[in-house]
């Protein structure tokens, strides 16, 4: 999966947040590959990132700006 395709999910959905898994789950892409791609697209500020607790669990979240 490339970064435009996250990126472009990720745009259609502007307004929600996702997990690195949910967009995995969303594309059927891997894990790996969005986490790569995620955190190049945060670097290129392309998306918004959060992180949020979740039981005694951290979730970073990204969203597109």
């Amino acid at each position: 999966m490339s970064q435009s395709s996250v990126y472009e999910f990720l745009k259609k959905n502007k307004n929600k947040w996702y997990t690195n898994n949910e967009v995995a789950g969303e594309t059927g892409a891997s894990v790996a590959s969005v986490t790569n791609n995620t955190s190049k697209l945060i670097k290129s500020k392309f998306l918004d990132s959060k992180v949020v607790k979740v039981n005694k669990y951290k979730r970073i979240m990204y969203r597109a700006r």
